[in-house]
């Protein structure tokens, strides 16, 4: 009976240690996009650090004479990235961990950032990624993270400007009756393309995309670095006509910028993204939320187009509007409707 009793304060512990999901303030910075802030070593040094969700990373410092005063542990030489790795403690909120951070000898991508790199890089060669450094160290009981941001067009650098959760959702952010979907994503040179319809609808009319890198689907990225969707020229090109055959009002500058007269008789903008297991989920951009009203009273249209690329980016108003969750053992991504979204129009 005691060792019933035992097991089961076991089990209850094991519920109580991985209930809890680290939450971390996202923060704007004009030179590095979305931050947060860690503390490092036995000092507990403060830093704030880019967020970096895509391509070859790893957890790394600028080069700095106070770096070895915050109580962090030298180790080998990293000849992937070019500099010496150390042991440190992080703290993210009030967690503490133990992983590597590397500090190069050069900048990364010919600049000096600190990233906390948060890609899937489970096939790059002495990564340091935090999310699976908290996994295996059984922190946290998924390789999971999400995100959201509010608003982030015209915020001053630095103010808050969303969260994330580190290890588990935080379902108190998910719309009453709705759900977390899981959508259907490969694993892209380390970067999340999550298939969905190759046409997308503009006021209920299909538009296609021109182009695709896959055959029964088109890839999109959700990128929060800048505030556009992104397509193919030819696509865009498209998209305009149809706006002419609506008899909308709006000019277009030679860089293929639109600036609408109002937004009267704009209808909303709609991607379907797959989910896994089929059916798709319809991911919708209202006029007031693809639009940045100027200041001669014009409305521009938040859309660029690109002649090379084969993939939809959408930028970072889908970070704005839903609930988005990256998990790295998987290489998925997961999306939400969010329970405290109200459009506004900047």
């Amino acid at each position: 009976m005691k060792k019933v009793v035992n097991l089961l304060l076991f089990i209850i512990f094991l519920g109580f240690a991985f209930s809890n999901t680290i939450k971390l303030q996202l923060m704007q910075s004009q030179e590095d996009g979305l931050v947060v802030n860690i503390k490092y070593g036995t000092q507990e040094c403060s830093q704030n650090m880019k967020v970096q969700t895509f391509y070859y990373c790893t957890t790394s410092l600028i080069k700095s004479p106070e770096r070895d005063s915050c109580g962090i542990q030298k180790m080998d030489y990293d000849e992937n990235f070019e500099g010496y790795d150390y042991n440190a403690q992080i703290t993210l909120d009030t967690t503490k961990f133990n992983m590597k951070i590397t500090i190069p000898n050069y900048a990364i991508g010919n600049q000096q950032q600190n990233i906390l790199c948060l890609a899937p890089t489970l096939n790059v060669r002495n990564s340091s990624n935090s999310v699976v450094e908290l996994y295996n160290q059984q922190i946290i009981p998924n390789q999971q993270f999400y995100f959201y941001i509010k608003n982030l067009t015209y915020m001053n650098p630095i103010d808050i400007a969303g969260e994330m959760h580190i290890g588990q959702p935080d379902m108190s952010v998910v719309k009453p009756g709705s759900q977390i979907y899981q959508l259907y994503t490969v694993n892209d040179n380390n970067n999340f393309s999550i298939q969905g319809s190759k046409q997308f609808r503009y006021d209920g009319e299909s538009i296609t995309n021109a182009y695709s890198q896959f055959k029964l689907a088109q890839g999109y990225y959700l990128s929060y670095l800048s505030d556009y969707i992104t397509v193919n020229t030819l696509t865009f090109d498209s998209l305009i006509k149809v706006f002419k055959k609506k008899g909308l009002k709006f000019t277009q500058t030679k860089q293929y910028d639109i600036f609408f007269q109002s937004l009267e008789g704009l209808g909303n903008f709609e991607f379907d993204l797959h989910k896994e297991g089929g059916k798709s989920f319809t991911v919708t951009f209202t006029p007031q939320e693809m639009t940045v009203k100027q200041q001669d009273g014009t409305y521009y249209l938040k859309m660029m187009q690109d002649p090379v690329v084969k993939s939809v980016s959408i930028g970072w108003m889908i970070f704005n509007k839903y609930y988005i969750g990256f998990n790295l053992d998987g290489y998925s991504q997961l999306i939400a409707e969010r329970a405290d979204y109200q459009a506004q129009q900047f």
